[in-house]
């Protein structure tokens, strides 16, 4: 499983998803594509929008 966890202060990570399926790709490991993956929202305070979210891709080695 490839994680990634960030502050964001919005409920869209689009770049952060981009971000870590090139690590996936530049650690010769390919994305399990009939697991699903999920995005874990928290937030940080009643009052923002901030929040702490945590992308999770399931993954396999290359051969």
């Amino acid at each position: 499983m490839a994680t990634m966890t960030f502050r964001s202060d919005s409920h869209f990570a689009s770049t952060a998803c981009v971000d870590l399926a090139k690590w996936i790709e530049k650690n010769n490991y390919q994305i399990k594509e009939n697991e699903p993956g999920r995005e874990i929202y928290l937030p940080l305070s009643t009052s923002q929008n901030a929040q702490l979210m945590e992308i999770q891709i399931p993954i396999i080695e290359r051969n």
